[in-house]
């Protein structure tokens, strides 16, 4: 009888025994997914602490040049701090981080269509969209009504930006062209019109050539 006493009893210990395992293999898996989920979190935040990083070396890098830019204006050297903004549209292909200084107004041309047609493309760089106007190589009066538009939204812009802003803020033309896909005396059209406001208005608005290449 204590024999039987004895072997039921190791049989309920070793069905506890076997429970006890059971929790522990089921707390393990649960704390090894727990550290796998905490360790994806910690890489996550690594990868955004590394991109704010970034970021953060580009607005100082950004604001130096800012700061660079109004000492040029402040000294009265216009034209380096233009040549300034000329090469940072080649580098960063935009001129919103100047805008405090400089008010940029870009001109696009180029041909479409296996060259039948010739597009003008025009508006502040702050702005994202842009008026455009094509006009058929064969039609003339097409290309007339452009670029007259042109001249007319130009001036519009000009004179309200100048009575709006105070006399240290200029007006930047910018011309992008690929003067290999673009026809000569298109080309001509449309810088005589911005050279013509440069002209008119002197040092308050400038105008500059931008060749693309390639594209």
């Amino acid at each position: 009888m204590r024999h039987k006493r004895t072997r039921n009893i190791v049989i309920e210990l070793t069905s506890l025994l076997d429970i006890v395992m059971i929790l522990i293999f089921a707390v393990m898996i649960k704390n090894s997914q727990l550290v796998e989920a905490r360790n994806q979190q910690l890489s996550e935040l690594q990868e955004e602490n590394a991109a704010m990083q970034d970021e953060l070396k580009e607005y100082e890098r950004i604001s130096e040049e800012l700061d660079n830019a109004l000492g040029k204006l402040e000294e009265g050297d216009l034209e380096t701090l233009l040549e300034q903004l000329h090469n940072a549209e080649n580098q960063l292909d935009t001129y919103e981080y100047m805008n405090d200084i400089v008010i940029v107004y870009n001109v696009g041309l180029k041909n479409r269509y296996n060259n039948t047609s010739r597009c003008i493309t025009y508006g502040r760089a702050s702005d994202e969209n842009h008026k455009t106007y094509d006009a058929k190589r064969t039609a003339d009066d097409e290309w007339n009504y452009a670029i007259n538009y042109l001249k007319l939204d130009l001036q519009t812009f000009i004179e309200k930006e100048l009575q709006e802003n105070a006399e240290d803020k200029y007006i930047y033309l910018v011309f992008s062209v690929d003067l290999t896909k673009v026809y000569a005396n298109d080309f001509d059209d449309v810088e005589k019109v911005l050279s013509d406001f440069e002209t008119k208005y002197g040092d308050r608005v400038r105008y500059r050539l931008s060749i693309l290449e390639g594209e």
